[in-house]
């Protein structure tokens, strides 16, 4: 069983009906868990249309969210330390990371460059 923990960049992007976005996402439903944190719910309904309310709330209910423990916050804060000043790592992408990390995950991201942390890791679609 695989576990993938998403960015805020692949939930929006099935939100608004990428075909990638979602294919991806049927798919790994079918290989493992789904995963985010909490912050990324923050992020990706900041960042939702008025019309994408009722597709983000059925994709959030389908998701295992993990609470931002102190380990959690700390590791972030150490992929910051060493990661954020040479490629702009902001505080959601570093708990993502660290969440990732404590669940033995793949991370989902668009965002390739905010996740130095994991050599190799690639675009899910």
């Amino acid at each position: 069983m695989t576990r993938f923990v998403l960015d805020s960049t692949v939930l929006i992007d099935v939100s608004r009906g990428h075909s990638g976005a979602t294919r991806f996402l049927d798919d790994a439903v079918d290989r493992g868990e789904i995963w985010s944190v909490t912050p990324v719910r923050t992020e990706v309904r900041w960042a939702m249309r008025s019309s994408e309310t009722a597709i983000i709330e059925r994709l959030f209910a389908s998701i295992y969210w993990l609470e931002v423990s102190t380990d959690i916050a700390d590791r972030a804060g150490d992929f910051g330390r060493r990661f954020g000043p040479s490629h702009g790592l902001g505080v959601i992408d570093a708990i993502v990371a660290a969440a990732a990390e404590f669940l033995s995950a793949d991370v989902a991201t668009l965002n390739l460059r905010d996740f130095p942390m994991f050599p190799g890791l690639r675009r899910p679609y």
